[in-house]
């Protein structure tokens, strides 16, 4: 269960946002121009891509979106953040922001990219790490069973997109998408991995004081998502780690 602590706290997080009052509730802008508004105690309005990912989120997941007359014919949606957890809430906001955001800061932003793959599935009997060894051990990239968008989200990444993840012994892995996201079969689902894609991993793993700072903390911070690490030291490092190994630059 999320709240609107979570909401301002992951909202102000994100580059270039500010907080000021909407309609006397409180609004989240970047450069001025609102991402996410507090509509009722429980609710939060959220600005999407389309109106076509606002019918599929509301049609797929009712429980957790819904909207108001008010809003028909506007690319938002609202969110029941009493249905959502903090990671999924961070996910919508992050999408949101990107709606939004100028065109010239999201291309600042989208040079070299790294995302957390943590290949946690939500089998609370499997060991931490077990489905990271799984998708090192295959050449595999991979998430659960999640909501629609982050499958489509997942499928979207580009070929060359770096991912980090961490075994079972502990140490890092960096790696890079290389090819379409396919349904797993055999092992990998027996660690939850339902959704998978090809990927190049470094044949070295690194030490925790190796890796960069802002990849340790998204892993120590735990979930099971693939999640974007927004770091500017970490996106330099990551190349820095590939290259230094021999891989050919980015």
């Amino acid at each position: 269960m999320a709240t609107l602590d979570d909401a301002r706290e992951l909202a102000l997080a994100l580059p270039a946002t500010t907080e000021r009052s909407s309609y006397g509730t409180p609004g989240f802008r970047v450069r001025d121009k609102l991402f996410a508004r507090s509509r009722e105690d429980d609710v939060l309005v959220i600005w999407v891509a389309d109106l076509g990912e606002k019918e599929m989120l509301v049609r797929s997941e009712p429980e957790k979106f819904f909207t108001v007359a008010h809003y028909d014919g506007h690319a938002s949606v609202l969110v029941r953040l009493s249905a959502v957890d903090r990671e999924e809430l961070g996910e919508l906001l992050t999408d949101a922001w990107r709606a939004r955001a100028p065109k010239r800061l999201l291309a600042d932003l989208d040079r070299q990219p790294i995302y957390r793959a943590p290949m946690r599935a939500r089998e609370p009997d499997l060991a931490p790490g077990a489905g990271a060894d799984v998708g090192l051990a295959h050449d595999l990239v991979g998430i659960g069973d999640v909501a629609d968008r982050a499958v489509q989200r997942f499928a979207a990444l580009p070929d060359g997109t770096f991912v980090w993840t961490r075994s079972s012994d502990g140490l890092f892995h960096l790696g890079r998408i290389a090819g379409p996201c396919t349904t797993a079969s055999d092992e990998p689902l027996t660690v939850g991995l339902r959704h998978v894609r090809p990927a190049t991993w470094l044949d070295r793993p690194l030490r925790e004081d190796e890796a960069p700072s802002a990849v340790v903390a998204t892993f120590a911070r735990g979930g099971r998502n693939l999640q974007r690490t927004h770091d500017d030291a970490a996106e330099r490092l990551t190349v820095e780690l590939w290259v230094s190994a021999g891989a050919p630059r980015p």
